[in-house]
């Protein structure tokens, strides 16, 4: 019988509605009036039913709020307003209209900080709220407002008002109320109107949004025009500098980097499921697995809004030792520089670890540590930006439009004679293994297998070669210790097909040549969000007669591909390898070959300082092969680089 009555009534006002010649779609209650015509009475309509829900959690694109979203009320891009101050006096401030048409009521939501008076207790506040105040917010309402009662309690202020407006020349009347409070420094303001027929309507919304009404301190410490990071796939949001470089893609790892001032800066962000961090020693570990060279050095809890876990702070790299971290592959096609490194791992309810990783371009220094001078304080910033999001949320799009652009690294200056292999000379390793024609200005770098040459100190360009069983190069390529194949091409074909996705373009398969020695290549082609600049890394892999194999791993950025890779193909078709009777027998550690790891490779190919070449022929060469040219690579078309995700996380 209940549910029956309340069909009556609903079939009895839309009945009653038509006869009025109320349109079932109108514009908002502060829309402006027709241009003609004269306002006629006041409607007094019986009030709309109204079923709030709650659908999702709004959070604002600079993190700065959240609030629960009721369903029929939408925020309108239009209303969505960020006021960025230029000067010391100016206000800073977010204004969010959620409208609902079919009931005739707004909610809007505002924060807002004055700089050029203070506002530090609610007498203060009340004194901001001022008719001055609520004639610039309640001007639309063409035929006025009056305050009709004004509260202090529990560190909020409530004014209460009526509000007066005509629509399409039909006079319409409204409840209002403004509430207020104070949190770090910042006014939190929530706005409520409703038909004036209906204000239980107003009490209703108050008990569900304003206790819900989530401000982030930590967010509105930050420049309000940074751009926001959100995977609401997988659960977080993160803010970082709007002019910094992002790629990434939305379930999967995002990569970030820039400068802050003149360190280099970049983060690696994503999600590990069915995975907890319970103690600091399983941190410890968590870390040591992602960076085996890994040196601790603070491991402290962390809390972020609510998510528990851990910080750990770390430096690798710098270290020429013979260990994994030195074999070749595209995880270090780069020069073992020294970094710093901070691992922030949150648990959440779900049963997810969440994970954000910061390198900086400043060696040896403790990322946790506040009283390091050499950290600049938006690391920090960023860090503390990092929030996990609920299931159901809602990320809105930021109104400034920030593009991403990318982080543009410094111009090299390419020495003419490290272009041409006229002024080319014959380099042999010290183990007498490898002998190349190696152009003037290329350094060069040895592990026990394999050989690294690198163009000048700040290497956008890198070409390494490796000798070793082919189950071992292989396996690299899938992260384990070793993989057979039944042959070089079937060997890059599986990688191709395992590897494929939005991060980057890969090839086909092709025939090609290392010195003399017949074998198959790989091109794997990405760009920047930086206009006709491609960066590639090439692959190739060929069977030696000793029943071993030999890789190549040619690497560069594309400020200077078109200038480089003709030289390093002439490079590698120069490559001699002296094959002994026997090969290696140890078994090294595999190293991740993944999209995410050949992204971080065109960002960290920016400083060095390698060992000056210094040949020295200790070993007589057996016969070797003849180099012969083979044609120059070409990266395949390009995309938009996002990372993909790998089993160990990896930071760039």
């Amino acid at each position: 019988m209940r549910r029956l009555a309340i069909l009556l009534v609903g079939i009895l006002m839309t009945t009653a509605l038509m006869l009025l010649g109320v349109q079932s779609t109108t514009s908002a209650p502060n829309a402006s009036p027709s241009p003609t015509g004269t306002a006629s009475a006041t409607r007094t309509d019986a009030p709309a039913l109204v079923d709030l829900k709650i659908d999702r959690t709004y959070y604002h694109s600079t993190g700065v709020f959240s609030i629960p979203r009721l369903i029929g009320w939408e925020p309108r891009p239009a209303d969505d307003l960020v006021h960025v101050p230029t000067l010391s006096t100016d206000l800073s401030s977010i204004h969010v209209d959620f409208t609902n048409d079919s009931v005739l009521s707004t909610i809007k939501v505002a924060l807002e900080k004055p700089a050029s008076v203070r506002v530090g207790t609610l007498q203060d506040l009340g004194k901001y709220l001022n008719n001055q105040y609520f004639q610039a917010n309640f001007s639309p309402y063409e035929r006025g407002w009056e305050e009709t009662g004004r509260s202090i309690y529990a560190s909020q202020v409530v004014v209460n008002v009526k509000l007066h407006g005509t629509r399409s020349s039909v006079n319409y009347d409204y409840v209002g109320r403004q509430l207020a409070r104070l949190d770090h420094g910042w006014i939190i303001l929530l706005q409520l109107t409703a038909p004036a027929n209906n204000p239980q309507l107003l009490d209703r919304m108050q008990q569900l949004l304003w206790p819900a009404l989530t401000f982030y301190p930590a967010e509105a410490a930050l420049p309000l025009q940074w751009a926001t990071l959100a995977d609401t796939s997988l659960g977080y949001m993160l803010r970082y500098p709007a002019e910094w470089y992002v790629n990434g893609h939305e379930g999967q790892e995002y990569f970030v980097d820039g400068f802050l001032g003149s360190s280099y800066i970049s983060l690696t962000s994503g999600a590990e499921p069915r995975k907890t961090i319970q103690t600091e020693h399983s941190a410890r570990d968590w870390v040591l697995t992602f960076q085996p060279d890994a040196k601790i050095l603070t491991t402290k809890p962390e809390t972020i809004k609510g998510a528990k876990g851990f910080s750990v702070s770390f430096t690798f790299g710098g270290v020429n030792d013979n260990g994994s971290r030195n074999r070749i592959s595209l995880n270090n096609i780069q020069t073992q520089r020294a970094q710093s490194a901070v691992a922030t791992l949150l648990n959440a309810d779900n049963g997810t670890l969440y994970w954000l990783i910061g390198l900086s371009s400043i060696p040896n220094v403790d990322l946790l540590d506040v009283s390091a001078k050499a950290i600049p304080p938006q690391f920090a910033q960023i860090r503390s930006s990092f929030m996990l999001l609920p299931q159901a949320a809602y990320v809105a799009v930021s109104p400034l439009k920030a593009a991403a652009t990318s982080t543009l690294l410094p111009s090299p200056t390419l020495n003419p004679q490290s272009l041409n292999m006229n002024s080319a000379k014959k380099y042999k390793s010290p183990s007498g293994l490898y002998e190349i024609q190696l152009p003037a200005g290329w350094q060069a770098q040895n592990t026990r297998q394999s050989v690294r040459f690198s163009l000048g100190d700040t290497p956008l360009a890198v070409l390494t070669v490796q000798v070793d069983k082919p189950a071992v190069l292989y396996g690299e390529l899938f992260n384990t210790a070793q993989r057979s194949f039944d042959s070089p091409q079937a060997a890059l074909q599986a990688f191709k097909e395992q590897q494929s996705g939005p991060a980057i373009t890969y090839g086909d398969v092709y025939t090609t040549k290392i010195g003399n020695v017949a074998g198959y290549g790989l091109t794997l082609t990405f760009n920047s969000t930086q206009a006709s600049v491609s960066s590639s890394v090439e692959v190739r892999l060929a069977l030696l007669p000793d029943a071993r194999a030999v890789e190549t791993v040619a690497a560069v950025d594309g400020s200077i591909v078109s200038a480089v890779q003709p030289v390093m193909e002439a490079m590698i078709s120069s490559l001699i390898v002296h094959v002994p009777e026997t090969g290696p027998t140890r078994t090294p550690q595999p190293i991740l070959l993944t999209a995410t790891e050949v992204q971080r490779q065109v960002h960290e190919l920016t400083e060095t300082s390698t060992p000056t070449i210094t040949p020295s022929p200790t070993n007589t060469p057996t016969p070797t092969f003849t180099p012969t040219p083979s044609a120059t690579f070409t990266p395949s078309a390009t995309v938009t680089p996002s990372a993909t995700p790998s089993a160990t996380p990896k930071a760039f």
